[in-house]
């Protein structure tokens, strides 16, 4: 018997005020890598606020991933934080 696991390492996140499921039309996304069980947040678009991070927040922890790294580069600056959930 061959025995599989599949271990999803990249996700797009898509929000908006008429999205509700895939093939919504969406206003926001984000692209994030998973590295040894930590997310890595790159190439926002759209609005982003705190309830949009919460609900981030608490998707990434129902799999398992409590750390979050977010890089933004505005204006020629380059801004990175470090996030990290409760397990």
């Amino acid at each position: 018997m061959i025995h599989i696991h599949i271990e999803p390492k990249i996700l797009i996140i898509r929000w908006g005020k008429d999205f509700e499921k895939f093939g919504d039309q969406y206003d926001s996304s984000v692209s994030v890598s998973i590295v040894n069980g930590e997310a890595h947040f790159y190439g926002m678009t759209g609005h982003f606020t705190f309830k949009i991070y919460a609900e981030i927040r608490k998707q990434l922890n129902s799999m398992e991933i409590y750390k979050a790294h977010w890089e933004r580069k505005k204006n020629g600056k380059i801004k990175s934080i470090t996030t990290e959930g409760n397990k």
